[in-house]
């Protein structure tokens, strides 16, 4: 019999889930689709909760701020919803 960690609610709130770990306990695609959905909410509440920043390489904040300096939005590509649509319709025939 698999171990089903959502058969014990209660293991989430007294345990913190250490992923690796996890991952040799529980064969996750013998899970149902909520209850891998239950985990990844609460695997992404437990970072939240952790207040813990990341560290981003100097040369990622270079890039970042070199992109943030140079973004400019040139709105004469845009296209409105029926010009795409009819270009799309006519391209695929539909």
């Amino acid at each position: 019999m698999d171990f089903n960690p959502f058969a014990y609610p209660s293991i989430f709130l007294i345990f913190e889930i250490n992923i690796i770990l996890m991952a040799h306990i529980i064969d996750i695609d013998k899970l149902t689709i909520e209850e891998r959905l239950k985990l990844a909410n609460y695997l992404w509440d437990s970072i939240e909760d952790s207040k813990t920043e990341l560290d981003i390489s100097d040369w990622h904040k270079e890039v970042i701020e070199e992109r943030i300096e140079n973004r400019t939005m040139d709105t004469s590509k845009l296209k409105t919803w029926e010009n795409l649509y009819s270009e799309l319709t006519k391209k695929h025939n539909l």
